[in-house]
């Protein structure tokens, strides 16, 4: 019998481990990079040492975060994240003695087995210690990631739960095809008993309780040597071999639907092996179950209620306190609607009750969508900002960049002139306006009246009707643009013949007709799009809190622009790495080292007397021809 299609793309999977190139120059090549000691996109993962002393934070910023209990940065790692938007970090993990890290990222490789790019996300293994990458696993699907309590394994959940020995970080259990296992399904979450001798965790709408090394042989789907032998492929046929054995090692003890919800989204075990906390991206309750049998417990969201317009109540995110006591859950449930989400703790030492912490006015309008203990309180993620709480404290760490979550800029005529809106200190309202000059590298605060006049984004143009052009299907003129995503900002050209279109991923020109004239990635979501008067210029903001000048001829990237919320620290720079900066703003600037797609990029600070500090090759790009 041929050799099914799912068993020679697993396959493909594990033999791309040591087939793999990086579809990019192999010499070494430096970037700059803007350094805050803070994540500056969504954190995407959360992990804590068995102590609770050291934390992981991943997110979509492209790097790896490791702090203290009290919020303090220890280390920046830089794994070989793809370029552009839509590439990040989507999961990290923690070994128990916190020496060890492993990550999940997006990037794109080279097959030999076809020759073709694909986008994969490898896990990376790095050893804190020794500052090295131990293995990259590869897998085409993203996923979580997490290690066993004994260190042994490290468990990887993508459309199928996966185990990999810590010992030599080879295939050691799978789920994958077999007769007893939900198929075409994602594993969303996953949970080790205390003993690490068995795995709960979520796929699709089931929760299944796995025991693990019980030699579950008759519920494998074997594949006939002999047949495979005559598909003249003998390497698929041995690494299907071994995921055959590999399959071999689950056993399914218990396998049902999930209690409260459709969509469980976090597992916990409790410390002490008698419960399982199970938390739903699609409802605000949290179901118990008894680690020995027994109908499951659902504890309600009392007196809370959904925070946000058109989302489902939940609380995504489960964590046990060390002594087993308490569980702490969080997601989108708030006291009030439009208020700060709550963390609620419940005390389960006797007839449950519950208190609520705030996670603060910061913090509102943002789920939480991680939640993990840590040594005297709790850790969570929310959009950018991570959270410490302690007894009734909550301390956020967030981006302090004095462009996030901006629109679009207001632009002088000539393009080199924008202003923006400060937040005050400690994250109010926006309230101050500043102004920012290339020419003359001057950030001041704007008085009322002040020339030169800046002008807003083009709204609409004579003869060009635009419909839904904040959202998935845009038209112009009647005509479905081609655009990749929802569309999140856009303005009408300075002369009215052309839309300019900017998504998740991308930054669009379309002539009247609604056809194409350029497109170009971008490396955040295009929060706002301006327009220089004199038709030069296109000016967008970006979320991880730049603005970037493009040519309008034909998008071409000229300078991005950051700024700190000091109103001090800012750095301009150019695409190939000249910059620059305020006194105080060329501590911001790194220049990071791509070694290959096996290793960590490396930084190291510009500094002021850099070659890069190219004030003159600045000011060349508003010389025409434009560069």
């Amino acid at each position: 019998m041929p050799i099914l299609e799912p068993l020679k793309r697993f396959a493909l999977t594990l033999a791309c481990a040591a087939s793999t190139g990086l579809s990019i120059a192999d010499a070494p090549k430096a970037s700059l990079r803007i350094e805050t000691g803070r994540h500056t996109a969504a954190i995407t993962d959360v992990s804590v040492s068995a102590d609770g002393k050291t934390i992981a934070t991943s997110s979509d910023d492209k790097t790896v975060r490791i702090w203290n209990e009290a919020g303090r940065l220890l280390q920046t790692i830089r794994p070989p994240v793809g370029d552009g938007a839509g590439h990040g970090i989507a999961a990290v993990a923690l070994s128990p003695d916190g020496s060890t890290v492993a990550y999940m990222f997006s990037a794109i490789r080279r097959f030999e087995e076809d020759n073709r790019d694909r986008n994969i996300f490898p896990v990376q293994i790095y050893h804190r210690p020794t500052d090295r990458v131990l293995a990259t696993i590869k897998r085409l699907s993203p996923g979580r990631v997490g290690f066993s309590p004994d260190g042994k394994y490290l468990a990887i959940a993508t459309e199928s739960l996966e185990l990999v020995r810590a010992s030599d970080w080879e295939l050691y259990a799978t789920t994958s095809f077999r007769k007893d296992m939900p198929e075409s399904v994602t594993w969303r979450a996953f949970a080790f008993a205390p003993s690490s001798s068995s795995v709960t965790a979520a796929a699709g709408e089931e929760i299944i309780q796995l025991a693990l090394n019980r030699g579950d042989y008759d519920k494998v789907k074997l594949v006939d040597k002999k047949a495979c032998a005559k598909e003249k492929e003998p390497k698929y046929c041995l690494l299907i071999e071994k995921l055959t054995t590999a399959s071999k090692r689950f056993a399914i003890v218990k396998r049902t639907k999930a209690p409260h919800g459709k969509r469980p989204a976090s597992i916990a075990w409790s410390p002490d092996g008698k419960r399982i906390a199970i938390g739903y991206i699609d409802s605000g309750s949290i179901t118990l179950l008894d680690a020995s049998g027994g109908r499951p417990a659902e504890l309600k969201p009392e007196g809370l209620r959904n925070a946000f317009f058109n989302a489902p109540e939940s609380m995504v995110s489960v964590a046990w306190t060390p002594e087993s006591k308490s569980l702490a859950s969080a997601g989108t449930m708030a006291a009030e609607f439009l208020k700060p989400t709550v963390i609620r703790t419940w005390n389960l030492a006797g007839k449950p009750s519950f208190s609520d912490i705030s996670t603060s006015e910061e913090s509102r309008g943002l789920a939480v969508h991680r939640l993990a203990a840590v040594a005297g309180g709790f850790v969570f993620a929310s959009d950018d900002t991570i959270g410490f709480v302690s007894k009734d404290d909550v301390r956020l760490i967030q981006p302090v960049s004095g462009l996030r979550r901006q629109l679009a800029p207001h632009v002088s005529v000539d393009g080199k002139t924008v202003s923006f809106g400060f937040k005050q200190p400690g994250g109010s309202p926006l309230g101050e306006t500043w102004r920012f000059d290339i020419g003359s590298r001057k950030l001041w605060k704007e008085t009322d009246g002040e020339p030169p006049k800046l002008h807003y984004t083009i709204d609409k143009a004579p003869g060009m009707e635009g419909s839904g052009l904040l959202s998935d299907k845009p038209t112009l003129n009647g005509v479905l643009l081609e655009v990749d995503g929802r569309a999140s900002a856009y303005s009408f050209s300075a002369d009215g013949e052309s839309l300019l279109v900017g998504t998740a991923v991308g930054l669009h020109r379309f002539g009247r007709t609604g056809n194409p004239i350029w497109s170009i990635p971008v490396l955040e979501q295009v929060t706002g799009v301006n327009v220089s008067r004199d038709g030069r210029f296109v000016i967008v903001a970006l979320a991880d809190g730049t603005l970037r000048w493009h040519r309008h001829m034909d998008g071409k990237e000229l300078l991005a622009f950051y700024v700190l919320n000091d109103r001090r620290s800012w750095v301009l720079w150019t695409p190939d790495g000249n910059f620059d900066a305020s006194d105080v703003g060329g501590a911001l600037v790194l220049m990071e080292t791509d070694n290959g797609p096996e290793a960590v990029r490396k930084t190291e600070p510009a500094g002021l007397r850099s070659p890069y500090q190219r004030p003159d090759v600045i000011s060349g790009r508003w010389e025409p021809p434009l560069r």
